[in-house]
């Protein structure tokens, strides 16, 4: 659960380098090919729960994008709990007219 969120802003960062490189017909290739299989695991899961196939060409943004906003709450709560943050649970204030009353 810690190393991998690292992991994968450090695969952001040989992309950027890669970019800059010039090389970058192989992570092209690299994305493609795992966009493709999350849009393949989506469809399955779509199928699974006889959902909507719409939601599949949202797929592609787990490879980019939803996976590594996650990565950072991960890391964020990590380092929460290295510097002994205090933690704690929030609630939603209510405002406006109170119906049950």
């Amino acid at each position: 659960m810690v190393f991998l969120p690292f992991a994968g802003y450090a695969v952001w960062a040989s992309v950027i380098l890669a970019f800059f490189a010039g090389k970058i017909l192989p992570v092209a290739y690299s994305f493609i090919l795992f966009s493709i299989l999350q849009i393949l695991l989506a469809i399955i899961a779509v199928d699974l729960d006889d959902e909507d196939f719409h939601l599949v060409m949202f797929a592609p943004f787990f490879v980019a994008g939803y996976k590594h906003l996650v990565d950072l709450f991960i890391i964020k709560a990590f380092f929460d709990v290295l510097l002994g943050r205090r933690m704690e649970w929030t609630r939603a204030r209510r405002k406006g007219i109170n119906m049950f009353n």
